[in-house]
């Protein structure tokens, strides 16, 4: 962010009960047809407002939360329906770290994939580990707390992203999982059953950090009444029965140990959502809705489930506009394809739009769509209040210091 720039006073308690009331009432089913829309930014946009890099975020807390409070940044200068938030961001691998992935090896961008670490005759060995010492999770739970002592007041801080036992094992494996699942399926109920023992103590451990109203507010901005997120990233490589037989004990052991589950898809999984709704508990999902047909699933999850659209139709990853997907639409613009989209939508939606690249075509997305739609926003709403320093966002009145 540039030293000029300024951000604009605290928001007001009753205005932040004002926009939690209303995801609330979404999640409730009692929103009478609204919906919000969340309108992030690219990454590449945030790398380039705040100047860090990932060797830098990864190793130095004070910067991570300076990253999470640009992004932040870049939704109130939007003006959606974002709850300011932020959450310590260690990509993928927190888990895996903590069963025998090296972090060091990701600190130039923790969300790419590594060759895997786990044969068969560790997946024999393999043993929970001390959780407080394992891995990048005591840093975790450190850097969690350094969040909440240090982020500006009306930020509220989430859990980290833990990902799956499903994921994490395909991380420890690679592709050879899914010939584990034929030639060694013993081995693979062991991998999962100490994964997903790892993710629950992990996420007991960082859920006592935090204060009871902060369990509800993952990290894409809403408020959501469940204790935990199950990202299924590649859950699309296997069959319904598949993972009836294999996965579903283990996310469902994760709801009844920890409560209410959001799921996390990726791609095109339409063949998996009625397995996903035999997890007890199962109560939201995030999904790209140009991969999921919405008239499709709607009908299955309106009374059970809230549809949290993860709409990358604006830009892809980088920033630049995917007209392929208009095109395949046969629609002009991107506030055509959402609105038809919108057509056919359960009792609960949140529209949340990713990969932005700048602030305008968020405010553009975010009128046009509240127009069209519904969407709601708190209007009066002012900003957190921050200062720049050096480039960097810092809250008034902390003096912060978490170099590793």
């Amino acid at each position: 962010m540039q030293a000029d720039e300024t951000i604009k006073p605290d928001l007001h308690p009753e205005e932040l009960a004002r926009l939690q009331a209303f995801h609330l009432a979404v999640w409730r089913g009692e929103a009478g047809g609204q919906i919000p829309v969340l309108c992030h930014p690219a990454e590449s946009v945030i790398f380039r407002s705040s100047g860090l890099s990932w060797p830098k975020i990864l190793t130095d807390m004070d910067s991570m939360l300076d990253f999470a409070l640009h992004t932040v940044h870049f939704h109130l200068k939007v003006k959606d329906d974002f709850l300011p938030v932020v959450r310590p961001e260690y990509g993928m691998y927190a888990i895996a770290s903590a069963l025998g992935v090296d972090f060091s090896r990701l600190l130039d961008n923790p969300r790419v994939h590594i060759q895997p670490v786990l044969s068969r005759a560790d997946m024999e060995e393999l043993e929970k580990p001390d959780v407080r010492t394992a891995g990048i999770l005591p840093r975790l739970f450190e850097t969690t707390e350094f969040f909440l002592r240090h982020a500006p007041a009306g930020v509220r801080v989430g859990p980290a992203d833990f990902q799956s036992p499903y994921n994490t094992a395909y991380y420890l494996r690679g592709d050879d999982l899914l010939l584990d699942f034929y030639d060694c399926p013993e081995l693979v109920h062991r991998l999962l059953d100490v994964v997903t023992d790892t993710y629950i103590e992990a996420a007991r451990i960082q859920n006592a950090l935090l204060p009871e109203n902060e369990l509800w507010a993952p990290y894409r901005g809403t408020t959501g009444l469940f204790s935990a997120r199950l990202t299924q990233c590649h859950l699309q490589l296997i069959s319904a029965d598949m993972y009836r037989k294999f996965v579903l004990p283990y996310d469902s052991r994760i709801a009844e140990e920890l409560g209410p589950v959001h799921i996390h898809l990726c791609g095109q999984s339409l063949h998996l959502i009625d397995a996903l709704l035999a997890i007890p508990d199962m109560v939201g999902f995030e999904y790209d809705f140009h991969e999921i047909p919405t008239a499709a699933v709607a009908p299955k999850i309106a009374d059970r489930a809230v549809q949290l659209r993860q709409g990358a139709v604006a830009t892809d990853y980088t920033g630049n506009p995917r007209k392929d997907l208009l095109q395949k639409a046969k629609v002009a613009t991107v506030e055509e394809l959402l609105a038809r989209e919108l057509d056919h939508p359960g009792s609960r939606v949140i529209l949340d739009l990713i990969n932005l690249p700048d602030v305008d075509t968020g405010r553009r997305l975010y009128r046009s769509l509240r127009t069209r739609k519904g969407g709601a926003m708190i209007e009066g709403r002012s900003p957190v209040h921050c200062r720049a320093t050096h480039g960097r966002m810092h809250s008034h009145g902390s003096a912060r210091s978490g170099a590793a």
